[in-house]
């Protein structure tokens, strides 16, 4: 049992959420296909994920008005899988990804937004060495700005976290919760 064990291999897909409009930053088009140095952010973060070895297979949900946008921004991958159409909430498109990850059947997926290039194998390989503990973890970095509520009060930092991603989920698990 032992060495089949060790010849058992996770499958881990990576869903990258690309749907959103980007209303925040108020460009013409959505941030994850602006281009810095030629190159949509997209890019970058497809890059980023080509390049770990650890990740087998890449789904990228988009916003159905963004095909050719997002066909235009992105370097073919043979990670690379066919996109979906996303909803009209971050919630709708995960789900929409999750959904059509099924015919996959991944043990794992990592989550993780299209506009946040800056990931590397070491925060990969972390999130999946916690989730051989946990069904789900993430990414979060402490609150260090000053807080205040509208009327001025101060809010303590003690016990807040900014969440991140990507973010690691057993994928049957996440898919149930959804």
């Amino acid at each position: 049992i032992t060495e089949i064990m060790k010849h058992t291999q996770n499958t881990v897909i990576a869903l990258v959420v690309a749907a959103g409009s980007g209303q925040r930053t108020q460009t013409d088009i959505p941030k994850q296909y602006i281009k810095v140095k030629h190159k949509a952010i997209i890019d970058y973060t497809l890059h980023a994920l080509y390049a770990c070895e650890k990740i087998d297979k890449i789904l990228c949900v988009i916003a159905p008005d963004m095909n050719a946008v997002y066909q235009q921004s992105v370097t073919p991958h043979h990670k690379l899988l066919p996109v979906v159409f996303g909803g009209k909430t971050r919630q709708e498109s995960v789900h929409l990804g999750l959904t059509a990850l099924q015919e996959h059947n991944p043990n794992i997926v990592l989550i993780h937004d299209a506009a946040r290039p800056n990931i590397d194998d070491a925060l990969i390989n972390a999130l999946l060495e916690a989730l051989q503990h946990y069904d789900g973890v993430c990414t979060a970095l402490p609150v260090t700005d000053s807080l205040r509520t509208q009327d001025g009060t101060a809010i303590s930092r003690d016990n807040l976290f900014m969440v991140q991603t990507p973010q690691a989920f057993d994928f049957q698990k996440i898919l149930r919760a959804h």
